[in-house]
């Protein structure tokens, strides 16, 4: 995907919403993103967001509540998506 297949672009949740709608029928949607506008994008969506390499609160400064947070991507093999 690219910017021009989107309506809107982040923080509005057209470019998550897009990408689901292209993989089908998905039983949850995960953003992983650096920033508070890939956490606002994903919130917007109805995505869970797992924040990389920034911390909750940082976040939360912004009005965005991570999911999860993790340091390293191999972090991501470690968590229980089932709750």
């Amino acid at each position: 995907m690219a910017r021009g297949d989107v309506h809107s672009l982040k923080p509005a949740g057209d470019g998550v919403t897009e990408a689901a709608r292209r993989l089908g029928e998905v039983e949850r949607l995960y953003v992983i993103g650096d920033s508070w506008i890939d956490g606002a994008a994903a919130a917007e969506a109805g995505a869970r967001f797992i924040a990389y390499r920034r911390s909750a609160q940082d976040l939360q400064d912004r009005g965005v509540r991570p999911w999860r947070t993790i340091a390293h991507l191999a972090e991501l093999l470690t968590i229980d998506l089932s709750d």
